[in-house]
């Protein structure tokens, strides 16, 4: 891959990540098979996230936030930035487009393996193509986004996978989630409401479809 294409599908992915993600939360909520109940995870996304996801090592002096910025403002430049030399930023540039839209686009999630990637993160989640990866944050109890996985999400994780049922997001800023930005096929919204530790973070009567 060319760093100019490079910068293009950067670019472009750092302008849906503002649009979507930037500054908000997002709780994913998948069917627990081993104990046959629904829970969630929930992740924060801030500015200096956007770098870890796309695997390009920047330049000196270079701040994940100061290159997040350069991106959305159009002012990133081959010398700002080079591709690791085991070849995983065009990997994960690959897949990115996909990814980058993780709040609409995650089916499975799951505990990341371990599985010989030169990684630390806990969970993933994803699908069969690509997935995202989340470290959490022990002191808020929210995850950050740290890695873009090319992937298949069942390969690297551990047995059972979990299906993910709806994907809630709101502003960091906000006490409840009120935007459902997806909902698995046939499956009914209204069986969350009846979960004690989920109904106490979504406002269900104005939330967003």
């Amino acid at each position: 891959m060319e760093k100019k294409e490079s910068i293009k599908i950067i670019v472009k992915c750092a302008n849906i990540y503002k649009t979507s993600l930037l500054n908000n939360n997002v709780m994913f909520v998948y069917h627990d098979r081993q104990n046959d109940n629904y829970n969630f995870f929930e992740a924060a996304f801030i500015p200096g996230n956007f770098c870890h996801m796309t695997g390009v090592v920047c330049k000196e002096g270079l701040r994940p936030n100061d290159f997040f910025n350069k991106c959305i403002s159009h002012r990133l430049k081959e010398d700002d930035f080079e591709f690791r030399e085991d070849g995983t930023t065009e990997m994960k540039l690959s897949v990115l487009p996909e990814v980058i839209k993780i709040h609409t686009s995650s089916r499975m999630t799951g505990t990341y393996a371990g599985t010989g990637l030169n990684l630390y993160t806990d969970r993933l989640a994803g699908g069969t193509n690509g997935c995202m990866g989340f470290k959490k944050d022990e002191s808020t109890d929210y995850y950050a986004p740290n890695t873009v996985l090319k992937q298949d999400i069942r390969n690297v994780t551990y047995d059972p996978q979990h299906r993910i049922v709806a994907t809630f997001v709101k502003k960091i800023t906000d006490d409840k989630y009120n935007v459902l930005s997806y909902t698995a096929k046939k499956f009914d919204i209204s069986e969350l409401t009846m979960v004690t530790e989920i109904s106490q973070k979504v406002d269900f009567t104005q939330i967003e479809m």
